[in-house]
Order: structure tokens, then sequence, then C-alpha cells
């Protein structure tokens, strides 16, 4: 049932791609799955109706495949060229949100917010300097009073880019002044904010590798978090090693709730031992992922890996990283 409700989709080019290949804003899943969100019974109790029948189900799916293909075609035949006014888009989205803001969070919602990009933000005529880069920063901050995560999806390894993001992510996340490489001090944020900084695939695998090194990072995983997917627990897995009480809720989200829930699987701080019995039971029955560390195909969990790390410790014990050569 769910997986035949795709989240509706919009797509905002920074650079016009021109009348002959297609438009600069493009949507998937928005003439289906507008009604989504209402504001009283009725209408909601209709809206279930409308998506649990078989004749508009097989409508929508056609109609939501023809999207896909459209934005299929648009991104393969665009290239990007030209400045990369994000602020100015940003302000624009920020407007969009803004008023849909009290339907979203009385739904228990949140918008996931990718920002694609290979380069520093500038301005309409593409300048890049000190005043763009802080009207991109306050920009952001914006979203921090939406109920928003924001998810920056690095294309490029160009270290003073990767460098500008990374800061941009620590400072938004914490409320102290964060210097910055050229050792200018960056003003404290009033509130932290729901933001990650995603590099591609491998890189973030390798990350992944550092702190957890008994996971294995697949690519579903790695998508999940370019569209912010369980965000609050998968944004911790390249920055620290997880503490046994969170091993339950990535396994929920790789293997979900049904079949990891607490009926059935033991707490892993009480139990350990059967934690790891019963999670390889699971594991067992799944199919093998491509490990970008190893280059081969792997089980989502390496035992061998979590055993040493979590069988013989304490919760107050694991606080420390651990790679395996």
């Amino acid at each position: 049932f769910i997986s035949q409700i795709p989240p509706k989709q919009h797509t905002q080019l920074l650079n016009d791609p021109g009348k002959l290949i297609g438009s600069q804003q493009l949507s998937v899943a928005k003439s289906c799955f507008d009604e989504r969100i209402q504001d009283n019974d009725t209408e909601q109790e209709q809206n279930i109706h409308n998506i649990t029948d078989p004749t508009l189900l097989e409508q929508q799916s056609k109609t939501l495949e023809e999207e896909v293909q459209q934005v299929k075609r648009i991104m393969r035949q665009s290239r990007p060229l030209g400045s990369s006014p994000l602020s100015q888009h940003l302000r624009a989205v920020y407007t969009s949100i803004l008023t849909l803001k009290h339907r979203i969070a009385a739904n228990d919602k949140l918008i996931a917010l990718t920002i694609a990009t290979d380069g520093l933000p500038t301005d309409e005529e593409g300048n890049e300097d000190e005043h763009t880069n802080i009207e991109f920063v306050n920009v952001l901050k914006l979203f921090a009073s939406l109920p928003v995560v924001i998810i920056v999806r690095l294309s490029t390894d160009e270290e003073r880019v990767v460098n500008f993001y990374n800061e941009l992510n620590s400072f938004l996340t914490t409320t102290t002044p964060t210097t910055r490489h050229d050792n200018n001090q960056l003003p404290p944020t009033t509130s932290p904010m729901n933001i990650d900084v995603l590099d591609d695939f491998i890189s973030e695998a390798q990350e992944v590798y550092e702190h957890n090194p008994w996971l294995t990072y697949g690519l579903p995983l790695h998508l999940s978090r370019e569209y912010a997917l369980e965000h609050d627990i998968l944004s911790i897995l390249d920055d620290r090693l997880l503490q046994p009480s969170e091993l339950r809720l990535v396994c929920q989200t790789l293997f979900g709730t049904s079949r990891f829930n607490e009926d059935v699987m033991p707490d892993p701080v009480v139990n350990y031992k059967e934690f790891s019995r019963v999670l390889k039971l699971i594991v067992d029955r799944e199919q093998y992922q491509w490990n970008p560390i190893k280059k081969k195909s792997t089980p989502w969990i390496d035992f061998k890996v979590l055993d040493r790390i979590y069988g013989h410790n304490t919760v107050e014990d694991v606080n420390c990283t651990c790679v395996m050569q």
C-alpha cells in the first residue's frame, strides 16, 4: 500500500534548459497527490478511498510513469551551465513552503529539500564572493522555523567547495561560532537546523565505514539519506559509532518495523547476544548489497565485526569509533 503512494516531488533547475528541452520546473506525482494533505476528516476519508481504488491507482501509475520519464529526459539533455543563484531559488522555495507550514505540521509531515550542486552560491551574474555566501547562509536559516530537512548533495570533489559546505553544515547544526578556513568567524545560529551534507556514494560509504564498519553502506541506504528518510538516525552513521540503543532504530529502517518491533526483537542493551541471534535470522533472508569498501556484494551486516564491537560492551563502554582493517 505505502509503496503505491510516492511522495510528491518538485525539481527546480538552477539554469533554464531552454524551450527546446523543457521546463525549468519539474514535478513528479503532483497531479495525483495534491490532495493528500487536507483540512477536514471527510476529505481525508475520500482521499484514502481514492488512493486504494484499483482503477484510479492504474491511472495514477500511468501518469506517474509519464512524469518520471519527462524528468529523466530533461535532466539528461540539460547541462549545469551558467551561474548558481541558489539564494534566489531558495527564497522562492521558502515562500512556497511557508504557505503550507501549519497544514504539514498538523499532519506530522516533513518536507525534504535536496540541494544538488557542484559549486559555491553566486548571484544572477555569476559573481561569487563573501556577500553571496552570507546571503546564502541567511536564506538557509529561514528554514529553521519550517518542517523541513535540508540535504546538500555535492556533485564535486573540489576542495574549496567541499570545505565550504562541510563548514556550513557544522555551523547550522550548532549554536556556537564556527571558524572557517579563511579564519573569518561566522556568527552563532539561533537554533540548530536539520541539515546534512552528502558526498557521492563511495565517499559516504568510506565515512560510514570509519565509524560503523559492521554496516554495509548499500546504495538503497545512500538514496534514503538523499531523500532524508529517517534523517534523525541515518544522519549519525557518518558521524560516530552507534550506541547499542541506536542499533534497533537503524535496523528498523533497514528491515521494516513489522519484522523489527519490540515484541519480536530483543533489546540490544539488555540482551545483546539474543539481539544478534535474531537479527542474523533476518539478515540471512535479505539480498546481498554491493559493498563499495570491499568491492563485492556482502550481507547488510558483518556480524563478526558487530559482535566484536558490541558483544562485550555496556552502553557506557561503546563511546569510541573503531575501524577494522
